[in-house]
């Protein structure tokens, strides 16, 4: 009987969130969210618009801000993972396009580019691997033409 007692308030707290009975907390999220949104802060503000929708999942106002912010945020990381791809920054592009499939899983550009990324980015890796390996047989101008196709 003495467990009941003490299980009935995690009981009633686990109804009470389930249910939806949490407006308070649901609005919070989505008057600071909102805010945040409004300064510019959109990834604080999509985890706010997170927090709002698991309160409320079915809320369609929550759900049309979180999904506007995630492909807002997935579309700027794009463009500069597409800007750090271009000047040959392979590894910083896939971060930003695996960003951007974070916020969007939806986005070929972002899904696209990655693969690409990551295969240039893995080209490099191998033959900076090459070159150390003919350094350490002191091959030096090998390791060097090497290099310089990286460059």
């Amino acid at each position: 009987m003495h467990r009941l007692l003490l299980l009935f308030p995690i009981l009633a707290f686990g109804v009470w969130l389930a249910t939806g009975c949490a407006p308070k907390a649901y609005k919070d999220a989505l008057h600071t969210g909102s805010t945040l949104e409004q300064r510019g802060d959109y990834e604080s503000a999509y985890k706010y618009y997170e927090e709002a929708v698991r309160l409320r999942p079915n809320d369609k106002i929550a759900q049309a801000k979180l999904n506007q912010l995630g492909r807002l945020i997935s579309s700027a990381a794009t463009e500069k993972g597409i800007q750090a791809f271009e000047n040959k920054k392979y590894r910083t592009a896939s971060e930003l396009f695996t960003k951007a499939l974070h916020y969007n899983a939806n986005n070929q550009d972002a899904r696209s580019y990655n693969e690409k990324a990551k295969t240039q980015y893995n080209l490099i890796r191998k033959k900076y691997s090459e070159a150390d390996r003919l350094k350490a047989q002191s091959e030096w101008v090998d390791a060097v033409h090497l290099l310089n196709e990286i460059s």
